[in-house]
């Protein structure tokens, strides 16, 4: 887990020397490398950050400027087929429990199936 994790920083690094809006090609295999299910055909900007290696990046997708992936390994985040990421959008995976009479709601961090 931890090299895959490592592997995908140095990927991310790699997008910022390519250039920012074309290489898609080469950063939808660099992807693929770390263990990220990126269809070749992704097109994911170099100033986008992928730091959850279960993702998923669906055929024909766009991932936009500054956008970030980001959750623990056992809650993916599945962008399907033909899906269009504006700017600076987050997506996280995992949650937390709901605790409705304590000080504060957000208990303590619950990740993929609520275990």
């Amino acid at each position: 887990m931890r090299g895959k994790t490592l592997l995908l920083q140095a990927v991310n690094k790699l997008f910022a020397l390519t250039p920012l809006t074309s290489c898609y090609g080469l950063r939808a295999r660099l992807l693929r490398l770390s263990g990220v299910r990126c269809d070749p055909t992704a097109r994911i900007v170099a100033s986008a950050r992928i730091v959850q290696a279960s993702a998923s990046i669906g055929a024909e997708s766009f991932i936009g400027h500054q956008t970030l992936l980001v959750g623990p390994e056992d809650a993916p985040i599945i962008i399907g087929r033909c899906c269009d990421i504006g700017p600076r959008v987050l997506l996280a995976s995992g949650s937390h429990e709901i605790d409705m009479v304590g000080e504060h709601s957000a208990g303590p961090g619950l990740r993929g199936g609520g275990d």
